[in-house]
């Protein structure tokens, strides 16, 4: 008998509501698959573990240009660990967890834990071992025990402590396949850890994590008229962090 055959569409970037054709990424988005191909082909110049920040405006598609090459790259490769989490579980719910049952054929799910949050993927190759994705809250990194991920994605990542980053890198070690960790949310306040932690005249400066900033604008197509015109009549420190993607001061109170 054949092998069972299984077409499936993967559209992480969305499709078009009238003819079901997946929506190619926009540039930021093609610039996140790049640099996660660079970190798979070992091509990629970096001292430590490859770490991406992708800093985005409001409603600019960063969390499914994060998710897209990490999902890819898990349906590429047999076996592969990955962990997606959020300081909390219930804005995890919403926001990561949301667009990858969004974006993933329930064809493409194997098998679940849905108490323990975790999905094992189909992978390239018949009879090969399936991935898994592991979602998980992020208060508490230490609660993850001795697991050791290929591809971690932090959302909104200005929630967690720098602590809690550290630990969490220290998870990108899954044997001897290339392994990284990608930030992505919208912009912190100057002074907060990320923001040092990205800045070139920062002492404290990290050159190994790669800032990629994402505005709203990249998204435009996206978005209905009424909305960009709400986005576009922000105050200009409000219009520099949430449309701009930029780090900056509030004159007062949060969105």
């Amino acid at each position: 008998m054949a092998p069972e055959t299984l077409n499936a569409v993967f559209s992480p970037y969305g499709c078009d509501p009238i003819t079901s054709e997946p929506y190619p990424p926009h540039p930021t988005q093609q610039k996140i698959r790049e640099w996660v191909r660079s970190v798979r082909d070992g091509t990629i110049p970096c001292q430590g573990v490859p770490t991406l920040y992708c800093q985005h405006g409001v409603n600019a598609g960063g969390t499914r240009g994060a998710l897209a090459p990490i999902l890819e790259y898990a349906f590429e490769q047999p076996g592969l660990a990955v962990l997606i989490g959020r300081k909390d579980f219930i804005d995890l719910r919403r926001s990561a967890m949301a667009t990858f049952f969004n974006v993933v054929d329930p064809a493409l799910i194997v098998d679940k834990d849905e108490q323990l949050h975790w999905y094992q993927l189909r992978s390239a190759g018949t009879g090969s071992t399936p991935s898994t994705v592991h979602f998980s809250e992020l208060k508490e990194p230490d609660s993850l025990g001795s697991q050791e991920f290929a591809a971690i994605l932090v959302v909104e990542a200005h929630e967690i402590t720098e602590e809690a980053f550290r630990k969490i890198r220290n998870r990108a070690r899954q044997g001897l396949l290339p392994s990284f960790l990608i930030l992505e949310g919208n912009p912190p306040s100057e002074g907060h850890w990320l923001s040092q932690l990205t800045r070139p005249n920062s002492p404290t400066y990290d050159r190994s994590i790669t800032v990629f900033e994402l505005p709203s604008t990249e998204n435009w197509n996206y978005m209905t008229l009424a909305y960009r015109q709400t986005l576009e009549a922000m105050p200009p420190s409000w219009r520099r962090r949430y449309l701009l993607g930029k780090t900056g001061f509030l004159p007062s109170g949060t969105p």
